[in-house]
């Protein structure tokens, strides 16, 4: 089951990286990114990057936590 998880993993992050590749390529702008509208849209609503730090904090705390 590990072995699917992680190509599942591989293949989503692969795809959306193609994805943001080819919007900056066709749009030749950084608007149509996936990252811009992160960016934008975090701006406007402020829990999305504070959602992120908490999931990323359940992720990697137990690897601090001694």
């Amino acid at each position: 089951m590990t072995l699917v998880t992680i190509t599942f993993i591989v293949i989503t992050t692969l795809i959306i990286l193609a994805y943001d590749g080819f919007a900056l390529y066709k749009s030749k702008k950084t608007e149509y990114t996936i990252s811009y509208i992160i960016l934008k849209a975090s701006l406007k609503n402020p829990i999305i990057p504070f959602v992120f730090g908490l999931l990323m904090g359940h992720f990697f705390w137990s690897q601090c936590v001694i």
